[in-house]
């Protein structure tokens, strides 16, 4: 029978009596040992502080000694086995004492480390957090029979600590600890009881296994001791919940494997294993991911998979969709994934379903734009608008720009549309040459309505339309905007009607799926626009739920780990063999750079290691009679992401054909190359054969997709979106905040006076910058 919903929740976290390993200080996971006499009697206590408590359910591990405590302890209600309550599992550790344990690995804490052929701490986490969901699901007083270790990483979870945190929670045999929530607030998680170890605590109880007497304390403390070795103290971190990714046990056969693997040769790999472009492909979600061409082994595969999960990927992907704060310099949820759920699904942040939110400004947005397409909005004059000029910087340009011209095929022809960022004048003069006032319309896109470049180019646009109808009143019939400040929106003359709002949890790089992608929605029509939410959407629950051996973001992320962090490649070179995805590259520079170009952990540490790489790249064919020479016969390596279409969105004669040719023809010559001895064999002058000779060796992923639809663009977005957030959880870094672009912007706002005043003060820059300012001045 359900438990009365009015009653809270409460957690009793038993922990089992002393059996002869607990006492040794020996791990003990999966070996199914009883109670010792002494173990028996303590749950006998235990079960005396447990009288009158109407428990609704009573969960007990599999595990012998748990079983026994629970039958000692007297309840009298009929257990459910729950294996999730289990006890870590040691592996290869199974039975040893940590002190010999650190005899090997000085600095080993489990904690931390995990188990080698046992249970890494990330998976430890996902069990707790999965108990605790499904326990959040009831009501009542629940009592939970469980064990040392595990119980430690349930009270960690159960307030949202990390893992790491665990270590500090000490914990005796036949112990009682309770959870549950504050009631001043009811949704904060509290421990109300921790450690309560019987009703002599303080007495003496008698020791069967060991002479003499001792506390039940002193006892206790004994027992940790020939665990751990130590009580464990704070370190001197500012955090003590990530454990650094060097030290990390999959990392560190990461580094013991790469040697074996730098010498491979794709085109031995490839002679070896006539299987291998079969085996090393994933088809999900309408993507063909060949990632065969990788110098890689099934054994590098399987590390860089372990080292995802002892990373903790799984509860990160899991806190992103839960709408956590994850994005912790700015105390923010990430939740682009949101702008994409569809209608009738919940996404909660700060206890406000935001999907509702998210539909509604889609309605209003689809609502203007049909307007705008049918030629029903008129202008000041009259007028139905024939232009469209977007007005935005970094996200809020990158992102519509991209999917303008990724999309221009199914865009509204007798509209045109432009995009202006640049502070230059001369972005916004060649944008609005030749084009009439009356018949243009401005997305002016600033969140704050503040940012000085796109201000700047709102002003000079509202100033160009004055010019010509000279009224006022026509600047809501010419501007909206894409912000959440409505102060400053109409004090600029735009309606607020015509205000489209976003939130502080979407980023502007990952917003062109949101109001900012107002002009994407104009150019292509409400119906694409959702298509393109949808194939967003697929990506995401592909992300979320596939595993990570099939998971395309996730072997994305890893293989750019392999190559950044191991080979010490510092670029990727993405070549769209598809002309509409020509800004498709740059839009992925601010996604990648911004994202992951960071140099300290979530705990403010300056990392050790590389994070970030350069992304570039062209169409091709274009690229191929560019910079694939560097590729091909050059000193760097560049991991290569070649992404092409079955299908032609402009079939002409054999175009498509010699276009899809030479994007394998490149992935097999980086791949396998050409060898001296098959220059001498054509012909070749033996002065020139070492010209004419391929290296090979180059990494690439192809990345095939049906056709170019508004569809198969949402998922290739949130395809690399996911691979970020992958590479992200890896480096330990905050892929979401940007701090990096605000030094220059705050100097900048200072040298523009200084510039404007003619440098006439005393100017406190370096003696370069001074120099450059009153060069200016002068000139």
């Amino acid at each position: 029978m359900k438990p009365d919903t009015s009653k809270p929740l409460r957690l009793y976290l038993i922990r089992h009596g002393e059996t002869e390993w607990s006492l040794s200080g020996r791990h003990t996971g999966r070996t199914d040992i009883s109670l010792t006499e002494n173990g028996e009697d303590e749950a006998r206590e235990l079960g005396k502080r447990l009288v009158g408590i109407s428990f609704a359910h009573v969960l007990v591990s599999p595990l012998k000694r748990a079983l026994q405590t629970f039958e000692l302890a007297g309840l009298d209600k009929i257990p459910e086995i729950e294996p999730d309550l289990a006890e870590w599992d040691y592996g290869e550790y199974e039975g040893q004492r940590s002190v010999d344990i650190r005899k090997e690995r000085p600095d080993w804490n489990v904690y931390l480390d995990g188990c080698p052929h046992g249970e890494m701490p990330a998976q430890v986490s996902d069990r707790a957090d999965r108990l605790l969901a499904r326990l959040c699901e009831m009501d009542g007083n629940i009592a939970l029979f469980s064990h040392g270790q595990f119980s430690s990483v349930l009270a960690a979870r159960w307030i949202g600590l990390a893992v790491a945190n665990a270590q500090h929670f000490m914990l005796g045999t036949a112990s009682l600890s309770i959870f549950t929530f504050d009631p001043h607030h009811p949704t904060v998680p509290v421990i109300a009881l921790w450690n309560a170890v019987s009703h002599e605590i303080f007495s003496t109880v008698s020791s069967h296994s060991v002479g003499g007497t001792m506390t039940a304390k002193e006892r206790s403390l004994a027992r940790w001791e020939n665990e751990g070795g130590e009580i464990p103290q704070p370190k001197p971190s500012r955090e003590n919940s990530i454990v650094p990714l060097t030290k990390l046990a999959a990392w560190q056969a990461l580094e013991k494997h790469y040697p074996k693997v730098r010498e491979l040769h794709l085109r031995k790999l490839f002679a070896d294993d006539p299987t291998r472009g079969n085996r090393m492909t994933v088809e999900a979600v309408g993507i063909y991911f060949d990632y065969s061409k990788h110098r890689i082994t099934d054994e590098t595969i399987e590390l860089l998979l372990q080292l995802a999960e002892e990373s903790g990927l799984g509860s990160r992907i899991d806190a992103m969709f839960r709408g956590e704060k994850i994005n912790v310099t700015e105390k923010r949820a990430v939740l682009h994934v949101a702008l994409r759920t569809p209608k009738g699904e919940s996404i909660f942040v700060d206890g406000v379903d935001i999907v509702p939110e998210v539909h509604a400004v889609l309605n209003k947005m689809a609502d203007f734009s049909t307007k705008v397409r049918s030629g029903a909005w008129k202008g000041y004059t009259g007028k139905p608008i024939r232009n469209v000029i977007n007005i935005g910087i970094g996200g809020s340009d990158l992102g519509p720009v991209m999917a303008y011209e990724a999309l221009r095929h199914y865009s509204q022809r007798d509209l045109t549309f432009h995009f202006v960022s640049n502070v230059d004048g001369t972005d916004f003069a060649e944008a609005t040459r030749d084009l009439d006032a009356e018949e243009t319309l401005f997305i002016i896109a600033s969140k704050t309505f503040t940012t000085l470049e796109t201000m700047t180019n709102a002003h000079t646009a509202r100033d160009w339309v004055l010019k010509t109808m000279k009224d006022p009143a026509a600047i809501a019939r010419h501007f909206v905007a894409v912000s959440t400040n409505a102060g400053e929106v109409t004090k600029f003359g735009i309606d607020t009607t015509n205000m489209f709002g976003f939130w502080d949890w979407v980023g502007g790089r990952y917003s062109m799926d949101s109001a900012i992608g107002l002009s994407t929605m104009i150019a292509i029509g409400p119906e694409h626009f959702h298509a393109m939410l949808d194939g967003f959407h697929q990506m995401d629950e592909h992300f979320r739920t596939a595993p990570f051996e099939r998971n395309l973001p996730v072997l994305m992320g890893l293989l750019g780990i392999w190559y950044n962090n191991f080979f010490a490649a510092q670029t990727v070179a993405v070549l769209p063999y598809e002309q509409y995805l020509k800004r498709f590259p740059a839009y992925l520079q601010q996604l990648t750079m911004e994202s992951n170009g960071k140099h300290v952990t979530l705990d403010g540490t300056e990392v050790d290691y590389q994070t970030g790489p350069i992304y570039w790249g062209e169409p091709g064919t274009n690229g191929q009679h560019s910079f694939y020479q560097l590729i091909h016969q050059g000193t760097k390596l560049i991991p290569c992401d070649f992404i092409g279409f079955v299908q032609p969105l402009n079939p002409l004669g054999h175009h498509h054909d010699i276009l899809l040719a030479n994007m394998l023809a490149q992935a097999e010559a980086l791949a396998i190359g050409k060898t001296p001895q098959e220059v001498s064999a054509e012909g070749t002058l033996e002065s020139l054969a070492p010209h004419q000779t391929f290296e090979g060796n180059h990494p690439s992923s192809t990345i095939l997709l049906e056709r170019l639809t508004p569809m198969a663009l949402g998922k290739l977005v949130a395809l690399y979106e996911h691979c970020v957030f992958t590479q992200g959880t890896i480096w330990q870094i905050d892929s979401f905040d940007q701090w990096g672009v605000e030094l220059g912007k705050s100097l900048a706002k200072q040298i523009v006076t200084e510039l404007e005043s003619g440098a006439t003060g005393q100017l406190k820059h370096d003696s370069s910058t001074n120099m450059l300012i009153r060069r200016n001045t002068i000139v």
